[in-house]
């Protein structure tokens, strides 16, 4: 830790983070110092009672996740009044739940997140029967979202799985997109 920035330097470091936000500490604040592999102790960061509340600052190193078959479906579980920036997530996201996404599942009803500058690259295959709610950057928006200067480049497959957005699954709040592209590959049900 320096200046109160938590200094992510690898997997253990990042699971113990996502572990101190869902344990309450949800102000806390974090850098990314390299390149992480986090396939192994996956655990989303944020939670419906403790949604992440900070700044993560990725310091344009990317983060690729192996995810399979759990509830965590994003690298980020919940947002609240919370920046995410300067990141890139690649990697699969193997799962049979909704909402899974790029970079977070949700953000918190009245709070207010910015994603600002980060890439998705990430590969959802969803087993997902219907509505799975898939976001290239982030499955529901549930409060107030700003995303800025933000890509999607990475898949969402499904043969049986349908309603899922390039950059938001579901706008349940508000959303403010700027500055951001999809370039992706969608493999899902085509419901028209």
């Amino acid at each position: 830790e320096i200046n109160g920035v938590y200094q992510i330097t690898s997997p253990n470091d990042l699971c113990w983070f996502a572990q101190h936000i869902n344990r309450g500490y949800i102000t806390s604040n974090a850098v990314l110092t390299t390149d992480i592999d986090f396939d192994s102790n996956f655990i989303s960061i944020g939670t419906n009672t403790y949604p992440f509340s900070g700044t993560f600052d990725g310091c344009g190193h990317k983060i690729t996740v192996t995810q399979r078959g759990s509830s965590d479906v994003a690298l980020f579980g919940y947002l609240g009044n919370c920046t995410v920036k300067n990141l890139t997530v690649t990697g699969t996201i193997k799962t049979a739940e909704k909402f899974a996404a790029g970079i977070a599942m949700k953000n918190s009803s009245n709070t207010t997140a910015t994603i600002d500058k980060c890439i998705s690259d990430v590969t959802i295959q969803s087993t997902v029967s219907g509505d799975a709610t898939h976001g290239g950057i982030i499955g529901v928006a549930r409060g107030t979202v700003y995303i800025t200067s933000c890509a999607f480049t990475g898949a969402i497959n499904g043969s049986s799985t349908h309603s899922c957005g390039g950059i938001i699954g579901y706008i349940k709040g508000y959303a403010d997109i700027r500055k951001s592209y999809v370039a992706a590959s969608f493999g899902i049900k085509d419901t028209n």
